[in-house]
């Protein structure tokens, strides 16, 4: 019988007798003794309503009503009271077990649980005994096998071995343990946090050992202490008592170490300190020595291992060395012993390794500049293939940069070779130019348009356009004369339709033919324009007939004789009836190319937004001079961009790029800020470009927004997924991390938040209908304070609409207020970052470099100079006048220093190159503008400033001279000081420098 009883409890407990008491069946039983009672009063007024009246039997199904609410809502606090009991009460259970399983390590288990264990075990072995055997006899019966296992499994054997099994694979888990937690785990002793690492002596390391022990232990809760002592407590002390041994060893050679640094730096500092370098030695040894002769000997040799590791280190130098060698010492009889003879051989190891230092110095200085020099030049590459090209500017200084850092190594031949934004743009010009030029559509009017370093190489192309011009119509007279003329030959050889390949390449020959006789003709200086254009059209009507009747000329057709009488007989093949035709230049080709594109055209202007018109080989070149790979643009672009008005031909590319699903990454600098303006202002702004229409035109633009790329990354994991600007919900838990009732507004009230007034939204959050508001989710708390001014200034009123504009304005404030003095220069990234976290908690949810990445972005854009914000910067503007205030200066000049990015400290660290802010700052001299270096006189350079323990740059020049700063450098701030204002610029390149002996004006 009690072998049965076993067997059912090790199959119900698995082994374990012991159980936790679970209140929950007795909280359940409580509360169905209630529901009954309520029941029972239930039923009992039911008996009673006919003998009540009519109203009181209406107010007693009210109290029934109520009673079964309240008897459900009872039920359902039971059972959650009873779950929230158990679960801490199994907490504790726990807790309880893993202090026991720890003192069973310490102390052992008790003796009344080792006889337990024992009882246990022996019944085990003795219910194992009967089921093998019962076992086998099904097993001779040939019973089936899943009926002798299941016999065989009865005593519960399997599972106390697979228990055993489980513990001692643990067990041997512990040295990883060890070692995975060493270099991370801590513990709290006296109010400071002590890990192996840091621990001062060998009583914290044992007590950070002990809380990692009793940390893994742990895991062993709800497994027999005996059991464990028996199987897994020896492994882990075995393991333990290597670890500390291992740790022992470690801290000894890490003391070792120090010992031996320490005493290393001693013997330096003495025999620096003497003016006897081997006295002071000597010294040294007799003080270690502590009076014992007989440790003289090892001391000195301790002493010279010293000077031989100080010499390899490169701390002693050869100077010393010989110094030392030169010196004498007291000997043991009182005589005078030079150090050089009487350690000779010691002497020549000493001079020997401070060679080797030497070298070695030199060769990782060497190895050094040549990886800085390698990682500069990455610097420099990898920047052009994120941000585009650089400008002249950038590059230049990128050269003076490599020159400061390595004047001794030549300018790499693919930096100074690298081609900037403006070689990118005057290829870009010149190549539309050519192509002008090419077909005689060039005039003054246009080549206005271009840099002037490409006007002169087209002036006189331009010329002749101006010619063609002043004759009524242009020339087209002329030309639809020879048009005319062409179809009607064509027409006389049924050649086809002027739609023909034959027609497109005849006509554009015969067009360029005229242009090219028309100037010729002006070039003479003998007829006038509208002579020249008769007799350059009558010229080309000539060769055509030539060509046709005797197959002669640049506009000779094929011969198609075949009687073989050898006259001439004009081809009739529509697609090739002109010899030219079989080598036709690429310029010809483009012509019959663009014929079908002029057709849509016409008939829709928008269709280079619609329809694909460049082929795949000119989206790559396209493509690739975006991106600043190729050198080279599709001359159907200019065609396009010239039928286009307000179109530039980048526009166009980018649009045919985009249809093609090949958008580029990089784009050259122009090109992103002519894109970015309204295509009106950017054709006033494109002819006869100036500073005040670049000024009026940046300045009704507003640019690029640096709040746009935060805000929506905090909207992709706010409210995107319910309506972004219409999103709602009407609380939250745990927190904040779970909300509740999400939705899109529109759907719960029938109109959408960007639709109300922000005094509806706020009425909505006061009476509790809504929670968090809009793209951004702002409480009614939030939303309070923003239109108190709490978060700064604004304009918005509880009138306005809480639409786009209005989220959007006061998410910037909300920005603002947590990474405001990040962005200003004063706070750190991680503030930033963990206030963002604060204000949305959704942002929490994206990965911190995804977020560190984003807030830095958000800085360097915030604090960029920019054309949108103050479009004034791009004229010159008076900032300075040059003086000679202080008790250091020696004349009227500025003195230029640079100064830390984002700060306004000066920076010793930085040198400063002459000539670097020319681009940016200005002097009048004579009336006119000229670059700060041209216009004055270099009085102290860098070197010289930092010869006499200064830095910066002198600038001298007559008191009074005004300082203008251009080309959008800013001023960053100036303040009252005793070498005069020290004003702080900034360029575009985000470079800053500190004016000084001046006044700002």
């Amino acid at each position: 019988m009690d072998q049965v009883a076993f067997q059912g409890s090790a199959k119900a407990e698995a082994f374990n007798p012991v159980r936790a008491y679970d209140p929950t069946p007795d909280m359940e039983r409580q509360a169905a003794k209630r529901l009954q009672w309520m029941k029972e009063d239930q039923d009992s007024l039911l008996k009673n309503r006919d003998k009540l009246g009519r109203a009181m039997a209406e107010q007693d199904l009210q109290n029934i009503q109520k009673l079964n609410r309240n008897s459900d809502q009872l039920a359902k606090f039971s059972t959650s009271l009873a779950d929230v009991l158990l679960k801490d009460r199994q907490r504790k259970l726990e807790e309880l077990e893993a202090e026991g399983i720890n003192m069973a390590f310490e102390d052992g288990p008790q003796q009344k649980e080792v006889e337990q264990y024992q009882t246990l075990n022996a019944k085990v072995d003795q219910a194992d005994t009967v089921t093998q055997g019962m076992a086998n006899e099904l097993e001779e019966k040939q019973a089936p096998v899943e009926v002798q296992r299941q016999v065989r499994n009865l005593s519960g054997r399997r599972k106390v071995g697979y228990q055993k099994g489980q513990a001692m694979l643990l067990a041997d888990s512990y040295p990883q343990f060890l070692a995975g937690a060493s270099g991370s785990f801590s513990i709290n002793l006296n109010g400071k946090e002590v890990t192996l690492a840091t621990a001062a002596d060998s009583a914290e390391r044992a007590a950070v050992q002990t809380a990692m022990r009793r940390q893994f232990l742990s895991q062993f809760t709800g497994m027999n202490p005996v059991m464990l002592a028996e199987l897994v407590f020896p492994r882990i002390r075995q393991f333990d008592a290597q670890f500390q041994q291992q740790q022992a060893e470690e801290a000894n050679k890490v003391a070792v170490k120090e010992y031996e640094a320490e005493r290393t730096s001693e013997t330096l500092t003495a025999i620096q300190s003497s003016p006897n370098l081997a006295e002071g030695l000597m010294n040294l040894v007799t003080i270690r020595a502590g009076g014992d002769s007989r440790l003289l000997g090892k001391k000195r040799r301790e002493a010279l291992s010293d000077l031989l590791v100080l010499a390899k280190s490169g701390r002693l130098t050869s100077e010393q060395i010989v110094q030392l060698e030169g010196s004498s010492f007291t000997g043991r009889d009182g005589r005078e012993v030079k150090f050089g003879d009487f350690y000779f051989d010691e002497m020549a190891d000493l001079r020997k390794s401070v060679t080797e230092s030497a070298r070695a110095k030199v060769a990782e200085r060497d190895l050094n500049e040549s990886e800085q020099q390698r990682a500069f030049m990455e610097q420099v590459m990898e920047g052009t293939s994120k941000n585009g090209p650089l400008n002249n500017a950038e590059k230049n200084l990128a050269i003076e940069n490599w020159r400061k850092q390595y004047p001794t190594s030549p300018v790499p031949a693919n930096l100074n070779g690298l081609r900037t934004i403006e070689d990118i743009n005057i290829d870009a010009s010149e190549q539309q130019l050519k192509y002008l030029a090419s077909i005689g559509g060039l005039d003054s009017e246009k080549l206005r348009k271009y840099p002037l370093e490409l006007q002169a190489k087209y002036d006189s192309a331009a010329k002749a356009g101006d010619k063609l011009k002043e004759i009524p119509g242009g020339g087209k007279d002329e030309i639809n004369l020879i048009k005319a003329t062409l179809g009607q030959y064509m027409s006389e050889t049924n050649t086809g339709a002027d739609k023909s390949p034959s027609f497109v390449w005849a006509q554009s020959k015969a067009e360029a033919l005229f242009r090219q006789k028309f100037q010729s003709e002006l070039s003479a200086g003998i007829k006038t324009p509208g002579e020249a254009a008769e007799s350059a059209g009558a010229y080309v009507r000539n060769l055509m007939w030539e060509g046709k009747s005797k197959g002669t000329g640049p506009l000779a057709w094929k011969n198609a004789n075949t009687s073989g009488d050898g006259k001439f007989i004009a081809t009739t093949d529509a697609s090739s009836a002109f010899v030219g035709m079989s080598s036709m230049p690429a310029q010809s080709k483009l012509g019959m190319e663009m014929q079908p594109i002029f057709s849509k055209l016409q008939s829709n202007k928008a269709v280079w937004k619609q329809e694909k018109l460049l082929n795949d080989a000119e989206l790559k070149q396209a493509e690739d001079y975006i991106e600043g790979r190729g050198t080279t643009i599709p001359q159907k672009l200019f065609i396009i961009a010239d039928k286009i008005k307000g179109a530039s031909w980048s526009d166009i590319a980018l649009a045919q790029l985009q249809l093609a699903g090949r958008t580029p990454k990089n784009m050259p600098t122009s090109e992103k800020l002519l894109t970015s303006i309204r295509p009106e202002m950017r054709e006033y702004l494109m002819y006869r470009p100036s500073v005040s229409k670049a000024v009026a035109t940046f300045g009704s633009s507003e640019g690029p927004d640096p709040f746009k790329g935060l805000r929506d990354v905090i909207a992709s994991v706010e409210s995107n997924s319910y309506g972004g600007y219409d999103a709602m919900n009407r609380g939250g838990s745990a927190g904040g991390t779970v909300a509740h009732g999400s939705a899109n507004s529109s759907q719960v009230f029938g109109r959408g938040l960007s639709k109300m007034t922000v005094a509806e939204v706020r009425q909505l959050q006061k009476s509790g209908q809504l929670h968090a508001a809009g793209r951004y989710q702002i409480i009614e708390k939030t939303l309070g304070g923003l239109m108190t001014g709490k978060y700064g200034a604004h304009s918005i009123r509880d009138t306005d609409l809480f639409n786009a504009q209005t989220q959007d304005k006061l998410a910037n404030l909300l920005i603002m207020g947590r990474v405001g003095r990040f962005a200003s220069g004063k706070g750190s990234i991680s503030e930033a970052v963990s206030g963002l976290g604060n204000e949305w908690i959704g942002f929490r949810n994206v990965s911190q470099e995804r977020r560190v990445q984003i807030v830095e972005n958000f800085k360097q854009q915030y604090n960029s100079p920019s054309v949108w914000r103050d479009p004034g910067s791009l004229k010159p503007r008076l900032v300075y006048k040059i003086g000679s205030i202080g008790p250091t200066s020696t004349g009227s000049h500025a003195d230029v220093k640079p100064v830390i990015p984002g700060t306004t400290q000066s920076d010793r660290n930085q040198r400063y190159v002459q000539g670097e802010i020319d681009q940016f700052v200005s002097i009048k001299k004579n009336g006119k503008l000229v670059p700060i270096s041209k216009g004055t006189t270099t009085t102290d350079n860098d070197a010289a400033h930092r010869s006499r323990g200064s830095f910066g740059h002198d600038y001298a020049a007559p008191a009074g001279t005004e300082v203008f700063l251009t080309n959008g450098a800013r001023v960053i701030s100036s303040r009252k000081t005793e070498h005069g204002d020290a004003l702080i610029i900034e360029t575009p390149t985000g470079k800053r420098y500190q004016f000084l002996h001046g006044t700002s004006t």
